[in-house]
């Protein structure tokens, strides 16, 4: 007697020779030996997009990075020029009350150049 757990199995084993039919048919394949040099080709694309894939990931990765830097730099360039502007007396006070601006602002500003530096060109817009 078939139980539904049966005809289960056996419907999906129908749908997947169904799938491995249509494939077999759209590609052509009538051998074994066609079966593997189609495979063979799937794997050689899926791994060139795969590099393709990486080496995309991580110029976004460097991008996002300067994208973020060049950002930093312009937020607080201007409590960097305010800084030139105070008198020595009250320099010190400014300094403690704006330190992270002033930190984050000469680690934007010591990345960009050593990017420039290095002779890249630091395009923002591009």
């Amino acid at each position: 007697m078939n139980t539904p757990r049966t005809r289960t199995g056996k419907i999906r084993a129908l749908q997947e020779s169904a799938a491995l039919f249509s494939f077999l048919q759209a590609n052509g394949i009538q051998s074994m030996q066609q079966l593997h040099e189609k495979i063979a080709d799937m794997n050689s694309r899926y791994y060139d997009l795969r590099a393709k894939i990486v080496t995309a990931e991580r110029r976004i990765a460097i991008l996002t990075e300067r994208g973020e830097m060049w950002e930093q730099y312009n937020q607080y360039k201007s409590i960097h020029k305010q800084l030139a502007k105070i008198k020595p007396e009250k320099r010190e006070q400014f300094e403690q009350r704006h330190s992270r601006e002033l930190i984050l602002y000469d680690a934007a500003d010591r990345y960009l150049k050593e990017l420039k530096d290095s002779g890249e060109a630091i395009t923002p817009k591009a």
